[in-house]
């Protein structure tokens, strides 16, 4: 009995590390062996492709060109990181790219006017960042394609609805119909991405990202050109929505602050009379009894 209790005690020491290295690696990682890199629950690092790597060296520059163009976040503060989404932004300039590229660590995929690849710039930086042209006129049925494999993949897919910068007055610009279709289709969550004017190198530029929106209530639908109008006129009202949203945040602090201003120099006034008023009163008291 005693001989059949020592072959397992002497079967388990034969399976021990040799080397005190080994023992500690053995220690850490649980494994017979003592080498990690054979340990089975240990998840081999990730491998990134070229556009991942693309868009963390725009996150690593971020530092930089905050000095030029600093950025300050609004509402949803935490970058998109799981899931597919649409990004639906309103467009001031070229610069659109780096707050809407700012909203998530992984690649955005841009839907740009076809004009961009005629500029030797934008055509390379669009082929950098995976973007693929798009007829402004939201009828593309290649671009739609390419998009809703993108969507379907889980990635993240950027569109400016209004089809071309805004060089008006007015806030926004006639929406094309290609973000609300797209929406429906993949039934993906759309994310807005509203600024308030174009962006202005050492000035302070406030962007507002909302919360995921789903068009839920048209799914399953047969997408006719009537329905498609409705869905575009919800997104232009959550559209206005947000806007306004960061306009009260930035503008409203802006006017309270200005009113505080004057109230504290009124009070200052107020107060700089009274004291000359009793000071007068106090140098003519017979005066100031018949008063």
């Amino acid at each position: 009995m005693k001989e059949k209790q020592k072959a397992p005690q002497e079967a388990a020491e034969e399976k021990k590390p040799e080397t005190a290295e080994q023992q500690k690696e053995a220690a850490v990682y649980n494994t017979p062996t003592g080498r990690p890199d054979l340990d089975p629950r240990k998840k081999p690092r990730k491998e990134w492709t070229k556009l991942e790597k693309w868009f963390r060296t725009l996150h690593h520059l971020q530092h930089i060109w905050n000095i030029f163009l600093p950025l300050k976040k609004h509402g949803h503060r935490e970058y998109y990181n799981d899931g597919a989404y649409i990004i639906v932004g309103n467009h001031h300039s070229m610069c659109d790219v780096v707050p809407t590229a700012m909203s998530s660590y992984r690649p955005v995929h841009f839907m740009a006017k076809q004009e961009i690849w005629n500029v030797k710039p934008g055509a390379w930086f669009c082929e950098k960042s995976d973007a693929f042209p798009v007829a402004r006129d939201g009828s593309d049925f290649k671009a739609m394609v390419k998009a809703m494999k993108l969507l379907k993949d889980g990635e993240m897919v950027a569109i400016y609805s209004e089809g071309t910068r805004n060089k008006t007055k007015e806030i926004f610009l006639p929406l094309k119909s290609g973000a609300a279709s797209l929406a429906i289709k993949t039934r993906t969550p759309i994310i807005f991405c509203m600024q308030l004017s174009k962006m202005k190198s050492f000035r302070t530029h406030h962007v507002y990202y909302s919360e995921p929106f789903e068009l839920s209530q048209y799914y399953g639908k047969k997408l006719t050109p009537e329905l498609i109008a409705e869905a575009d006129s919800v997104i232009l009202e959550k559209m206005y929505e947000n806007y306004f949203i960061l306009d009260e945040e930035v503008n409203g602090k802006k006017d309270r602050k200005k009113l505080a201003k004057e109230l504290k120099k009124r009070k200052k006034a107020e107060d700089k009379a009274r004291l000359l008023a009793e000071k007068q009163a106090a140098k003519n008291p017979a005066q100031a009894s018949s008063d």
